[in-house]
C-alpha cells in the first residue's frame, strides 16, 4: 500500500478510485489509521454532504461497493451520526445492504434484513465462493462473528477468495499480500 500523506492507495493501482473502499477496510481491520472524514465532501452551497471515492476529485460516482466498506470503517472509529447513506451512484441495494446501513448508524436491522444477509452469505459460499468478498466481509464484520462463522463454515475457499482479490491469481496486480494475510488472521480470531 502507498501512503500519500492523507490516505492509502492500493499498491498496484494506478489511481485512487478504490481509496474509500480500501481505507475503510484498513480501518475496519485495524491495519492502519486513516481519517475517514476525508471521504465526506461538504457542499459549500448547502448543508448536504456526500461521500466521494477519494478526496482528490473523481469522474466516477460513489458506489454501493465503496459505501459498504467505508461505512464499516467509519462505524468502527467514528460517531454513528457521521455514517449516513450519501450515495450518488445508481446501484441497487439489497435488504442486507440496508441492514448494514442501519448497523453502521448504530441501530438494529429488522429480521428480514438479517435473514437476507444470511442468504447472501450462503449464496456466496455455495455458488460464487471465489468472487470478490470485500463488501460481504465488511457487512459480516459489523454484523458480528456469527455471520463470519456461517461464511467460513460454508466456504472452504474463503481464504483463497481474499488472496485472489488482493494478491494472487486475478488480483496479483494489487500486490497487497500483507493486508490479505492480516484480514485472514483477524477473521480466524473472530471465528
Amino acid at each position: 500500500m502507498i501512503w500519500d500523506g492523507r490516505i492509502f492507495k492500493i499498491e498496484g493501482a494506478s489511481d485512487f478510485e478504490d481509496a474509500s473502499m480500501f481505507n475503510g477496510l484498513l480501518v475496519l481491520f485495524g491495519f492502519a489509521k486513516v481519517d475517514l472524514t476525508q471521504f465526506i465532501e461538504q457542499n459549500s452551497k448547502s448543508e448536504n454532504s456526500r461521500y466521494v471515492r477519494h478526496p482528490y476529485g473523481t469522474k466516477y460516482l460513489f458506489s454501493r461497493d465503496q459505501y459498504l466498506c467505508l461505512a464499516a470503517g467509519m462505524a468502527k472509529t467514528m460517531p454513528t451520526n457521521v455514517v449516513e447513506s450519501w450515495i450518488d451512484g445508481k446501484d441497487l441495494f439489497s435488504p442486507a445492504n440496508y441492514g448494514h446501513m442501519k448497523r453502521c448508524k448504530g441501530s438494529k436491522p429488522n429480521w428480514f434484513q438479517n435473514l437476507w444477509l444470511k442468504a447472501e452469505i450462503l449464496f456466496h459460499a455455495k455458488f460464487t465462493p471465489l468472487n470478490e468478498p470485500n463488501q460481504l466481509i465488511a457487512m459480516m464484520m459489523v454484523a458480528g462473528p456469527e455471520y463470519l462463522k456461517l461464511w467460513t463454515k460454508n466456504n472452504s475457499q474463503w481464504e483463497r477468495s481474499i488472496k485472489k482479490y488482493w494478491c494472487d491469481e486475478d488480483g496479483h496486480w494489487r500486490n497487497e499480500r500483507e493486508f490479505a494475510e492480516h484480514m485472514i488472521k483477524v477473521i480466524k480470531k473472530l471465528i
